[in-house]
């Protein structure tokens, strides 16, 4: 089976540094945020125009120090022992800085050779039998389950996050995932078994993103390989 792992608010932060931008304070807009509220913009009442403003002005350079996410290591290592394929997914904003600025930072990540990583919105497209997203946004879940038109589409786990309907599992949201897994897969025909578990949730991934325990280039290897400079 592939996973495809989104990466903002999955796996760096988005939100936070968007809202300091406009010097808003992220513990409490958060902790004012409606329920099942996906939108930034609609959660402020801004429009988009203003909103993504001071984004684009940054250029590449904010997309590419996005902070990761507390849990990171321990969601790449999750997703390298239980699928056979992995590929990182992204939709970039409307400027077009925001591919390069994603790009660097995969590559400070994962190093110049990674190249498993589609960036697109069109998340639908890749959804089939076999294939299982990861994303925190509910539209993105849903079409995807759905397919591209004429298609059979894949199976999502609804990542947590402040404003979806799994917001209440933001304390742990590896445990949320990993608990659920099981049975998205069980409803794959083409269901691929782990024979790993995680032993520690600690240790630092190498520069394939995985933890050292696990065999250099299992699934974030890159399909070149190419020297990192």
């Amino acid at each position: 089976m592939i996973c495809y792992l989104d990466i903002d608010e999955v796996l760096v932060d988005f939100v936070g540094p968007a809202l300091r931008l406009h010097d808003l304070d992220p513990d409490l807009v958060r902790a004012a945020w409606p329920e099942d509220t996906w939108s930034v913009t609609e959660v402020l009442g801004m429009s988009n125009t203003k909103f993504w403003k001071p984004i684009n002005e940054m250029g590449s350079e904010f997309w590419e120090n996005l902070p990761e996410k507390p849990w990171i290591d321990e969601l790449l290592y999750l997703v390298s022992s239980t699928f056979e394929e992995a590929y990182l997914v992204s939709a970039p904003s409307h400027c077009t800085s925001s591919y390069q600025g994603k790009v660097n930072w995969i590559r400070k990540r994962f190093g110049n050779g990674f190249d498993k990583f589609v960036l697109s919105s069109h998340k639908h497209l890749l959804g089939y039998p076999g294939a299982v997203l990861i994303d925190d946004r509910p539209k993105n879940c849903v079409a995807f389950e759905q397919g591209p038109p004429g298609g059979i589409g894949g199976k999502y786990v609804l990542f947590p996050m402040t404003g979806n309907a799994n917001a209440r599992y933001l304390d742990n949201p590896i445990k949320y995932v990993k608990e659920l897994l099981p049975n998205v897969l069980d409803q794959n025909p083409y269901t691929f078994r782990a024979t790993r578990t995680c032993r520690t949730s600690t240790a630092r991934p190498n520069q394939a993103g995985l933890c050292k325990e696990v065999p250099e280039g299992r699934v974030w290897k890159s399909g070149t390989d190419v020297e990192q400079s």
